[in-house]
């Protein structure tokens, strides 16, 4: 499934953010799976499942994104947000 330009540069745009936060992330929401959408953290949640449904049923796919915040982060569902 592919993402129109406005996904796409939201997509790239909450990557950036997330690297930019990276210690925010990780001392806020250890082990969590964090939504971000336009530049924003959501919440963290305790499963992707949680996370996604959520990211969804939010925002469609607009381009948000789910890390796992471990020692770093994880993308997760990069291509499919």
């Amino acid at each position: 499934m592919g993402l129109d330009k406005k996904a796409e540069e939201n997509l790239q745009k909450n990557h950036e953010f997330a690297e930019k936060n990276l210690t925010t992330l990780l001392e806020c929401f250890p082990g969590k799976f964090v939504l971000i959408n336009d530049q924003k953290i959501i919440d963290g949640y305790n499963t992707l499942k949680e996370a996604a449904e959520e990211g969804f049923k939010r925002f469609g796919p607009s381009g948000f994104c789910i890390y796992e915040t471990t020692e770093t982060y994880n993308d997760i569902l990069p291509d499919e947000c």
